[in-house]
């Protein structure tokens, strides 16, 4: 895969996923016209304020999240599709079965402890050959490349990347 939005090919449509860290819900509806999921969860702090970039890591804003929420929740509120998470996603996480997501895109805490804890979950919450997928998997955001790492050599997955992002995306089959 070229790029994150060809990435999106690989998910079938009426399928359920989240995507954890929403930012601005840019992605979320790439994902949404893209994917057409039956279900589709946007996690996300949604409170205080928040620095990022596009995907590429350029034309970083600081954005409120309070806003960002109030916005997607109004922008939504008609969508049957799309539920929005308030809070951590580890508290996400604990609301859902297991193996009830055919995907998820993981884009929130790019600490190493974050991102192992999200990846941690993902596994159990992704059923058997869904889709692992995640954001700024690149030297810059080092806890994430050691967190994903990690998880691919501890359950012996293979780990491709986006090529031609220049914060690449990574995308795991699932198999328990």
């Amino acid at each position: 895969m070229k790029t994150r939005e060809e990435l999106l090919t690989l998910i079938s449509s009426n399928t359920i996923g989240a995507e954890i860290g929403v930012f601005e819900g840019t992605f979320s509806k790439l994902i949404l016209e893209t994917v057409n999921p039956q279900k589709f969860y946007l996690v996300d702090l949604f409170t205080g304020s928040m620095v990022s970039g596009d995907k590429n890591g350029h034309n970083m804003k600081t954005i409120s999240l309070d806003e960002s929420y109030n916005y997607l929740t109004n922008h939504y509120k008609q969508d049957s599709r799309v539920e929005i998470y308030k809070g951590k996603s580890e508290d996400f996480f604990n609301t859902i079965s297991n193996n009830y997501l055919d995907f998820i895109y993981i884009d929130g805490d790019h600490s190493y402890e974050g991102a192992k804890i999200d990846l941690q979950n993902a596994f159990h919450k992704v059923k058997n050959g869904g889709l692992i997928c995640g954001h700024d998997y690149t030297p810059r955001f080092q806890g994430v490349m050691d967190a994903v790492n990690e998880f691919v050599s501890h359950h012996n997955f293979e780990l491709k990347t986006t090529t031609q992002d220049e914060c690449a995306s990574f995308y795991i089959v699932n198999k328990k």
